[in-house]
């Protein structure tokens, strides 16, 4: 099973691994005294592998000096052989700086000490358990809002431009990229769009913008692109502007759609 899956909106399944079973029993106390997490361990890394590879979990965290496998191994072993990006935490009495370093160049998301009072080091291990989870799981929800958006933007031939104003930068979506014959990669700016429009319809378009930005409102363009191999497409674009936490216009946000279809289907007279 691996894992990298998201046990539950709520509840947050640890893999603690320890060779030391006192320790073990005491940090599953400290930490289930929070409704929300529930914490499986393991005496070794081998075993916590096997667990791993065959049951769900949110966050794994683990001392790092144990026998046979350490710490470090099994990260590397989760991160490289199993191909995995679940939260990592090391949390171990070693303060040595090389090790911090190795840990985070592995993939390591937190590094964190024993010691001190049980309460404040547990209090602060079940803190970072809860707030790499939470990352975790925010950007997972991001990159799938992505890929569906990505996928719902070829079915519908209907591609996402951000046009920064104070600079001109303009982003683009891969499927306006498409639709507009652009580079797949690189930076583009407002200039290298209107350099793309028909020649009959750019002198339109760019007073259309001019007034809708000045005026604050949305507006609703329809134009031809043409490609470099000489095709040409019918877009229509609606499109607004959005302001910045302060309450200034800063972006001109659109989304332009491929109505060729359409126009090629209207009888001409």
């Amino acid at each position: 099973m691996g894992g990298d899956g998201i046990v539950s909106d709520e509840r947050i399944r640890v893999l603690y691994v320890d060779d030391d079973q006192g320790l073990l029993d005491l940090t599953k106390t400290y930490l289930e005294r929070r409704p929300n997490l529930r914490v499986e361990t393991a005496s070794c890394a081998t075993t916590a592998l096997d667990r791993y590879e065959n049951e769900s979990f949110d966050c794994i965290v683990s001392d790092y000096q144990m026998p046979n496998v350490d710490g470090l191994e099994f990260l590397n072993r989760i991160r490289t052989n199993l191909n995995s990006t679940t939260p990592f935490i090391i949390f171990t009495g070693n303060s040595r700086e090389e090790v911090a370093i190795e840990a985070l160049n592995l993939g390591a998301t937190r590094y964190l000490q024993k010691g001190g009072d049980p309460q404040t080091q547990f209090g602060i291990l079940a803190d970072a358990i809860e707030q790499t989870v939470a990352y975790d799981r925010t950007a997972k929800q991001a990159r799938k809002y992505e890929t569906r958006l990505k996928q719902a933007q070829k079915i519908g031939h209907f591609g996402i431009l951000d046009w920064k104003l104070a600079s001109d930068e303009v982003h683009c979506s891969d499927e306006l990229r498409k639709m507009f014959d652009l580079p797949k990669e690189g930076s583009l700016t407002i200039r290298d769009i209107e350099a793309i429009v028909h020649p009959e319809d750019r002198d339109r378009i760019e007073e259309n913008l001019e007034v809708a930005i000045a005026n604050e409102t949305e507006c609703e363009l329809e134009y031809r692109v043409v490609h470099s191999d000489g095709n040409v497409l019918w877009i229509q674009t609606q499109a607004g502007l959005v302001r910045n936490q302060g309450g200034d216009v800063s972006h001109f946000v659109g989304i332009a759609f491929d109505i060729t279809s359409a126009k090629d289907q209207q009888p001409s007279y």
